[in-house]
């Protein structure tokens, strides 16, 4: 996971609801890479993080989001992995 100091102000100025999106197979080793969004009061989504994932099953994503939670400071619900 990477995340810019720009990245980590959106996150700070809208941490009401996260988004997740994944794109598929964007290197040689077919792996997902996710995108974590906030959204502003326009409406427009803007980037919190960037993570590269082996497999998209649950304890992979629940990996993603523990690593998003520590340097932003979230506490995590329900992540049993």
């Amino acid at each position: 996971m990477f995340a810019t100091s720009t990245m980590k102000a959106n996150f700070n100025l809208f941490p009401e609801v996260l988004f997740i999106d994944g794109t598929y197979s964007v290197n040689k080793l077919h792996m997902p890479l996710y995108t974590l969004l906030v959204e502003d009061g326009d409406g427009v989504g803007r980037v919190a993080a960037y993570c590269f994932v082996c497999n998209e099953r649950k304890c992979a994503n629940d990996a993603v989001l523990k690593q998003f939670s520590t340097p932003y400071n979230v506490s995590m619900v329900n992540c049993d992995c």
